[in-house]
């Protein structure tokens, strides 16, 4: 992909699931150049883009799940169960 800039197309059971592209930075092309170039791509295989989404420019803070306190330990309590 690196010296041809073709895309590499990814098969599962012989049946087309992925094509791997090359990153923007590394065709030279700007971002509104490729998106119309995957639209075209993209209608002519029957699929219509109504929108592209957008980077954020901030990530959000997730927050950890955590049992309640004095609650039972699940993982322990199904390994528990397990004849090992």
């Amino acid at each position: 992909m690196r010296e041809t800039g073709n895309p590499i197309e990814v098969c599962v059971r012989g049946e087309t699931v992925a094509y791997l592209m090359p990153s923007i930075q590394a065709t030279g092309v700007t971002r509104s150049q490729a998106n119309v170039e995957l639209a075209r791509t993209l209608e002519s295989d029957g699929i219509t883009v109504s929108s592209w989404g957008r980077k954020f420019s901030t990530v959000p803070e997730v927050g950890r799940c955590a049992a309640p306190i004095g609650g039972e330990n699940s993982v322990e309590s199904i390994r528990s169960e397990k004849k090992w």
